[in-house]
């Protein structure tokens, strides 16, 4: 019998906001775990290495909709370990934030470069 865990979020953002989000999906997809919380909600995921995408995109009344969806399944010979541990003993790898980092840069002004 198999059970269904969901995570569901929905909030109105800038749109920088919602591309650092899709940034750390990809980068969760990227890793062994894909950790997703919000509202008092988690779920994570274990991503594996083929997925199936599925891209929708309308335009209505003045209403542009892009809708990505990725899925797969697990694959118990991807997702053993060597040593024989069980996947269900390690943590899952913390989230990294989802704030955007802010890179420091250096200008030098006329007379610093003259030198």
């Amino acid at each position: 019998m198999s059970s269904k865990e969901a995570f569901e979020y929905a909030e109105k953002l800038s749109t920088v906001e919602a591309i650092e989000y899709v940034m750390e999906i990809a980068a969760g997809l990227r890793s062994p775990f894909l950790k997703l919380e919000g509202n008092g909600q988690a779920l994570t995921l274990v991503p594996q290495k083929t997925v199936k995408l599925k891209i929708k995109a309308e335009k209505e009344d003045g209403k542009n909709r892009v809708k990505l969806e990725l899925s797969w399944k697990i694959d118990p010979i991807e997702t053993e370990t060597k040593l024989g541990i069980s996947a269900l003993t390690r943590e899952p790898l913390p989230v990294p934030s989802l704030k955007p980092a802010v890179k420091k840069t250096q200008v030098k002004t006329e007379s610093q470069t003259a030198e």
